[in-house]
């Protein structure tokens, strides 16, 4: 490692997977500068995965989510500003500013702002005070749904995503009745085709979970205890909570113009920004790359991961750059079964049944580009080597195949 790195400082906006992975991967590969943490939260970094997961069903406390502790953050010499979001970011003085006035200095800075959920439109306003109406994002939204789930009978959960359904199913192994409304024609629209999102609408109407699609909410207010919600085929529903999870956010506001920024921070294959020296990881960021070549933004925990230790692996040794180029990797926990998908939704798609559960094979022309599996580990593994061979979609049908007969 050249000297001058004993003297330089790395500046991490943001404590979510992405930040903290820079952070270790930066001392893992020899970095002996300066390290900075500046976290918009008050509790030291934390895993977000189990929040709609473990968290909810009780099976993790908020100490097992800890993922970087006061004594292994000075173990490492990390240094953790709590509660002290980036507010701004001086790109020719190498100045990044927080919420409360203080001033950072880097020579390297890396942005893991993350997102924020989507709120409810500004046409709903009766509802944004109500302690009915639920999102989750961090820690202690979480705790907060938590407490509110032992008191519901009933819960309506907008949006067919990952979150909304995760939920669903922690709701329903509760006894509560649960009803999803989701605009689109089908669950998990942005994620997966017809024929995979069917496996998982089957999954949930077969433990109770009622499904209301291409359907919108037109109105939500609150009488009494309750909420109304009423929806775009004229039905008006009466629950006792609502759980909104529409989408993610990018929280790139307060970069203004400082790097390049389309529907979150562009980036090269090896996260560098648009500027010199800084970075973007996780889900704020947009790495443009092989698996990616139009720079979709993914928010997957595994991507954050692994844009960290590059990012913190390119810091560190300057003269060996690496690039992000594994294949994208995606989990959801429901109903005791793991959902799993691996690469992306290709133009073609093929079913097989296994004595195990459902594997789903996506192809781009003569290649492998996915495989979704439910509660397959293993297959999900050898899966995922296909895909960084770009298997055939010869090879990979008979290999599914072969797990069928």
């Amino acid at each position: 490692m050249p000297a001058d790195h004993d003297s330089s400082q790395v500046v991490i906006a943001g404590a979510g997977v992405a930040g903290v992975a820079t952070a270790r991967a930066l001392r893992a590969n020899g970095f002996q500068g300066r390290v900075i943490l500046a976290s918009a939260e008050s509790t030291m970094p934390y895993d977000r995965p189990p929040l709609s997961k473990q968290l909810l069903s009780g099976s993790m406390g908020t100490s097992d989510l800890v993922t970087l502790s006061t004594d292994q953050a000075s173990e490492l010499a990390i240094e953790v500003h709590l509660a002290d979001p980036a507010k701004d970011l001086d790109v020719d003085g190498r100045r990044l500013r927080l919420a409360s006035g203080r001033e950072l200095p880097f020579d390297h800075l890396v942005v893991a702002t993350g997102s924020r959920p989507r709120r409810l439109p500004e046409v709903l306003p009766d509802v944004v005070a109500s302690d009915r109406v639920h999102y989750l994002r961090d820690l202690s939204d979480a705790v907060a749904f938590r407490g509110a789930l032992s008191e519901l009978r009933s819960l309506v959960v907008l949006g067919g995503g990952f979150i909304g359904l995760e939920v669903a199913c922690a709701a329903r192994e509760r006894g509560i009745d649960v009803l999803v409304v989701e605009a689109g024609p089908r669950l998990l629209g942005r994620v997966l085709d017809p024929l995979a999102a069917g496996l998982v609408q089957e999954m949930h109407q077969a433990h109770g979970v009622r499904m209301r699609l291409a359907t919108q909410v037109d109105r939500i207010i609150q009488v009494d205890s309750r909420l109304e919600v009423g929806l775009s085929d004229g039905t008006t529903l009466v629950t006792d909570s609502l759980m909104v999870g529409i989408g993610a956010v990018p929280n790139v506001e307060w970069l203004g113009d400082a790097v390049a920024v389309d529907q979150g921070v562009v980036c090269s294959a090896d996260g560098m920004t648009s500027v010199d020296g800084i970075y973007a990881v996780g889900d704020v960021s947009r790495w443009f790359g092989s698996w990616m070549p139009s720079g979709e933004r993914i928010e997957q925990w595994q991507a954050a991961l692994e844009h960290g230790e590059v990012v913190g692996r390119n810091i560190a040794q300057p003269g060996q750059r690496s690039h992000w180029r594994s294949v994208p990797y995606f989990w959801s926990d429901q109903y005791g079964r793991k959902i799993q998908l691996c690469g992306r939704v290709g133009e073609r798609s093929q079913l097989f049944r296994t004595a195990q559960g459902p594997v789903v094979l996506y192809g781009d022309g003569t290649r492998l580009c996915g495989v979704m599996a439910v509660h397959q580990p293993r297959v999900v593994a050898l899966a995922r080597r296909l895909l960084a061979q770009a298997a055939p979609w010869s090879e990979a049908a008979a290999w599914a195949g072969s797990l069928a007969a």
